[in-house]
């Protein structure tokens, strides 16, 4: 073999060695559903980055009574609010409606509370934490 060969030959085999599969990332994804359980676990495309979700309740009934649309979503999330909204509007009037949404780049970031839960708890600890601090000194 050339000397080229050799030099070209670990080059080419550790690329291989280290190309992974692209994968895409995983979402929550349901449309209209009544409980979150309801929700399926999906791959995205491997264009996807994003998981987005909207949670719509009926201003004018019962407070526990949500419906939850989520699926993949590209960088933007635009898109998918849009067609997510859509699908709400089918199924709740626009006037009566109260939406909350996210967009978000983790696995299954898009799950019942997504990362609003653990962000209000945070941001309560961390308010307090100088209180403790002054009570202590």
């Amino acid at each position: 073999m050339p000397r080229t060969m050799w030099v070209l030959l670990p080059v080419l085999l550790s690329t291989l060695l280290c190309v992974q599969p692209a994968h895409g990332l995983h979402c929550y994804q349901c449309s209209g559903a009544k409980k979150f359980s309801q929700c399926q676990s999906v791959q995205c495309s491997p264009f996807a980055t994003r998981c987005a979700s909207l949670e719509a309740t009926d201003k004018d009934g019962p407070k526990d009574k949500k419906l939850h649309f989520k699926d993949c979503s590209n960088s933007s999330c635009v898109n998918v609010f849009e067609k997510l909204w859509k699908q709400a509007n089918d199924e709740v009037p626009a006037s009566v409606m109260d939406v909350r949404y996210t967009c978000c780049s983790k696995e299954l970031c898009n799950s019942a509370d997504g990362i609003r839960g653990m962000n209000l708890i945070g941001a309560l600890l961390l308010s307090l934490g100088p209180v403790f601090l002054w009570a202590i000194l």
